[in-house]
């Protein structure tokens, strides 16, 4: 009975979550548009919807592996994750070498924290040496970051698509489709953690909707 206690809490958690990363986007876009040519407004509201994103990507990942038994380090990775979704834009400062908001935004080419190529490679060599050396702390920190980078540059992919360089850009995503890969990827760090993260170090439930 315990157990099917968690399980349904687990799953409600989960599906509120959800929702809440769904309501997040649309309405965070369309705060954006609406103060299209109001520069501050426009860059708090779509910084801020990074930064919740980010967060309430992991909160799902917390939610299903169980792994995080001590609150305050729950907490702790939830924040890290956002704001590593939303300092990614800083990028478009360094790049200007300005900090105008003004030649931060008009930049003619997108700066280099918004290529994907890097943190995919990135976190493949963090998780792939946090494996082989048997330091989970890495293989944990890459994931965070993976889903922070993942989140923001989906949603910025509705405009100008995903970057790799050297090969080049994708077409814009449908926005349908940046919202659904959105709410998915955490399940899928969800399933790659509990395959890579030793039994004796965590303890999982993972929900099936």
């Amino acid at each position: 009975m315990k157990r099917n206690d968690q399980f349904l809490i687990c799953r409600t958690q989960t599906f509120y979550a959800v929702g809440l990363i769904v309501a997040v986007s649309l309405l965070g876009d369309y705060l954006v548009s609406r103060n299209h040519e109001k520069h501050a407004l426009k860059a708090i509201f779509d910084n801020s919807t990074h930064f919740l994103i980010g967060g309430i990507s992991w909160l799902i990942v917390c939610i299903n592996t169980s792994f995080l038994q001590n609150h305050i380090e729950c907490l702790f990775q939830i924040l890290l994750c956002a704001v590593i979704a939303s300092i990614i834009d800083v990028d478009h400062f360094i790049s200007a070498r300005s900090l105008s908001l003004k030649d931060a935004t008009i930049l003619k080419e997108r700066p280099f924290l918004h290529c994907s190529t890097v943190p995919v490679v990135i976190c493949a060599c963090l998780f792939y040496l946090g494996s082989y050396w048997r330091i989970v702390i890495w293989k944990k920190i890459s994931l965070i970051v993976f889903i922070a980078f993942s989140s923001h540059h989906i949603r910025d992919a509705t405009r100008r698509g995903l970057w790799f360089a050297p090969i080049g850009s994708t077409a814009p995503i449908p926005y349908p489709v940046y919202i659904v890969l959105n709410c998915v990827i955490p399940f899928v760090i969800c399933c790659v953690y509990i395959a890579n993260i030793p039994s004796t170090q965590v303890k999982y439930q993972i929900i099936n909707l």
